[in-house]
């Protein structure tokens, strides 16, 4: 279980759901949907985090994002790297 904080805004969540919808081929996931129990596989993990550098220019290291695999903690990690790297 991640201990991570899960204050993501709307925004965020709304774009890694629409990242895990595109990425895994399923309905627009909610915030507490797991990229993993969605169908997600450590290769389209590596896709995922591909596609959140060449579409934001944020840099997710690998460790980060399996420290919180549902869309509202991916979007509180990308919010804090965003806020990190401003």
């Amino acid at each position: 279980m991640s201990t991570q904080t899960t204050s993501a805004g709307p925004a965020s969540q709304d774009y890694v759901a629409g990242l895990f919808a595109r990425l895994l081929a399923v309905p627009v996931p909610g915030p507490d949907d797991d990229f993993f129990v969605l169908g997600g596989t450590s290769l389209s993990a590596m896709d995922l985090i591909a596609l959140i550098e060449q579409e934001c220019g944020v840099q997710l290291p690998v460790r980060d994002f399996y420290r919180g695999t549902t869309v509202a903690e991916l979007a509180a990690t990308l919010d804090q790297l965003s806020a990190a790297s401003a």
